[in-house]
């Protein structure tokens, strides 16, 4: 049986109370609505406008919390490790995208040439 959150709980009830009734699957997949809005609910990291030095202590610490701080931390893994380099190319891919999301329009051409995480990581701290 799925484990679910209060909220979903709560909004079960309130479906139920109005009449109608909920099924396994829909209480799934209101327990994954949920999950993907507390996903997103920690994130308070401001665009980077102005302050680079304070949106860069965030922002590493919000990478962190997704677990995408490797492509700006480390360096590539041996070519001989092709499961650590797929996955590390898959992070620095989502790195690189919530990169170029969380900075203002002004600063996009900064980002236009970057190729990876790294890159664009460099180059937002070579324009401040």
């Amino acid at each position: 049986m799925p484990t679910i959150t209060l909220m979903a709980a709560v909004l079960a009830y309130a479906a139920t109370a109005s009449g109608r009734v909920l099924l396994l699957p829909e209480l799934a997949e209101m327990e994954g609505l949920m999950a993907d809005a507390e996903d997103r609910s920690y994130r308070r990291v401001p665009n980077l406008d102005e302050d680079y030095n304070t949106w860069a202590l965030l922002f590493k610490a919000y990478l962190v919390t997704k677990d995408l701080s490797q492509p700006i931390e480390k360096s590539l893994p041996p070519e001989g490790e092709a499961a650590a380099l797929q996955q590390y190319n898959q992070k620095d891919r989502k790195a690189l995208a919530e990169i170029i999301l969380s900075v203002k329009i002004q600063h996009l051409p900064t980002l236009a040439e970057a190729g990876t995480a790294r890159q664009a990581w460099g180059a937002l701290e070579a324009a401040f």
